[in-house]
């Protein structure tokens, strides 16, 4: 570590206090995104795997690539199965 002076100890001390008020801040938004994910499940039976998937896709804006992949899992099943 290099904290030499009171200058350096006063902004490693607020970084830290920052730190964890974002951790704060993380955890409470986990629980809401919980909370939402059980309404999902209770109310319309969406299981929160799907729901999750369905986040991640409309986070990462990857919905085409998601779809060839599928189309070609399903094009591999096919020639498997039969």
């Amino acid at each position: 570590m290099i904290i030499t002076t009171d200058e350096d100890r006063a902004k490693v001390k607020a970084y830290l206090k920052q730190a964890a008020q974002a951790q704060i801040r993380v955890k409470s938004e986990q629980a809401d995104l919980r909370d939402i994910l059980k309404v999902l499940k209770e109310e319309y039976e969406i299981q929160p795997t799907l729901a999750r998937k369905v986040i991640g896709i409309m986070d990462k804006g990857n919905m085409p690539e998601v779809q060839e992949t599928n189309d070609n899992l399903a094009d591999l099943y096919e020639i498997a199965a039969h």
